[in-house]
């Protein structure tokens, strides 16, 4: 049985027992569907997987390690991700839903970690972990639109449930003041319970 150590709530076995294989750890960083990349102090992006190359025209792919990518996003965009850089650098780490446009022009809403890792050196660098929860983003706005038509809808409903109850009233009003009409004790009395 392998000896156990406990980070953040996880169960993990001892590092000296996780199997020291490079193209294993290189599959599963670069399989995965998360977007990972490392950058180092100054944004320079210095690993990329597959999943966050993807949002890259296929011809910038192989020349993005040692950029910065912001001459590749709206400047708006750049300048968020590098904000959220240097405060993941002095925070710690940080946590961001982010909307990107990749190659194709295709929004997509990322929930994005950036945690910083100081090396044996003292270098530190910016592990980054995005999922892409367009699909969920995309559902959660479909349920505010609908939630919207339905409290017109139910305005609309009430509004016109109130509309002939007002008529039936008004009318009742109209018949207990005409002079010419007589009501007997008992429709005084059904007249008078309904107003």
């Amino acid at each position: 049985m392998l000896p156990f150590s406990h980070f953040d709530g996880a169960i993990l076995p001892e590092l000296e027992e996780l199997p020291n294989d490079e193209a294993l750890v290189s599959f599963i960083l670069g399989n995965g569907p998360s977007l990972i990349f490392i950058k180092d102090e100054e944004s320079r992006i210095l690993y990329a997987n597959k999943a966050f190359l993807s949002i890259y025209a296929p011809d910038q792919r192989e020349t993005l390690i040692g950029t910065t990518t912001v001459e590749s996003f709206p400047e708006e965009e750049a300048e968020l991700f590098l904000s959220e850089d240097r405060r993941a650098l002095r925070e710690g780490q940080t946590e961001i839903v982010e909307e990107i446009t990749d190659w194709k022009a295709q929004r997509r809403t990322l929930l994005s970690r950036k945690m910083r890792y100081e090396m044996a050196d003292g270098q530190k660098r910016l592990v980054c972990i995005s999922t892409d929860i367009t699909a969920l983003a995309e559902r959660e706005r479909r349920l505010v639109r609908l939630n919207a038509q339905l409290k017109v809808y139910s305005h609309s409903i009430a509004h016109d449930l109130k509309n002939p109850i007002s008529s039936i009233i008004s009318g009742l009003n109209i018949l207990q003041r005409d002079k010419g009409n007589r009501l007997s004790a008992r429709a005084e009395l059904v007249v008078n319970s309904l107003k």
